[in-house]
This record gives structure tokens, sequence and C-alpha cells, in this order.
């Protein structure tokens, strides 16, 4: 292999690399909002290997609809701005369920949630919303 050749392939080698580890954080974490029942509701946040070191969930909802109780225990419940945040360190492949419970029922169409979290090793962050079932 002659010098030029060998630069060429070190070249497309390194682009190939790059492009590549830019996708590999891709699909880390996927999430998807459900109701268990009419006052219960669940974000299910399914981690692939390699996992982010730690992940953010949030739930938002109207302010009106009183929440009663999370499970895990929540980061942060606030009432006022309609917003349940979790954060949670060294997440393991496999799912997480995070329970909301309102004191009233409560319809899907007035939730929305989304996670943020760093893709890779000092990856770029990433937001993804929950898709609802």
């Amino acid at each position: 292999m002659n010098t030029l050749s060998y630069g060429r392939f070190l070249i497309c080698t390194a682009l190939i690399l790059f492009i590549q580890a830019e996708s590999w954080g891709a699909d880390q974490v996927s999430a998807e909002l459900y109701q268990k029942n009419s006052k219960q509701q669940v974000l299910a946040l399914k981690i692939s290997s390699p996992a982010p070191g730690s992940l953010i969930a949030q739930i938002s909802f109207p302010a009106s609809l009183q929440i009663v109780a999370t499970d895990p225990a929540a980061a942060k419940l606030d009432q006022e701005s309609g917003a349940v945040k979790w954060l949670i360190k060294k997440p393991r492949p496999g799912t997480i369920l995070l329970t909301l419970k309102t004191a009233a029922p409560a319809d899907l169409s007035i939730l929305s949630a989304n996670v943020m979290y760093r893709s890779g090793a000092g990856g770029s962050l990433k937001k993804i919303s929950a898709k609802k079932r």
C-alpha cells in the first residue's frame, strides 16, 4: 500500500468511527407514557446498553391536577407550575417505571413527558418526548 492510499484509508476510517460514535448514543433511552388506571400514570423508560450516566425525567400536568404521590419519590414536585421531575443516577440497562398518582381521574391527553440525558462520555445532551400508549 503506497503512502497516498494509506492516508486515504486512515481518513476514511477516522470518518467512519466519528460518524459511528455520534450514533452510538442515539437510542440509549426511549420513553412511553401510559395509564395504569384513571388515577395512576406511568412513565416507562427503556434503557439500552451502554446506559447514560444519569437522566432527568419529567411529567408535565395542569396545575389544577392534584398529585398525591410519586413512586419512586420524585426529586422535585412543583404543583404550581405543574411539573414532577426525577433524577436517576447511574441507571442500568432495562426498564424503569416512574409512577404518578393523582387525587382525581386524569386523562392521558392532558399530560406530557420528556427525558433528558447525556449520550456517551461527555456526549451531547439529548431530549426525547415520551410516546403515549
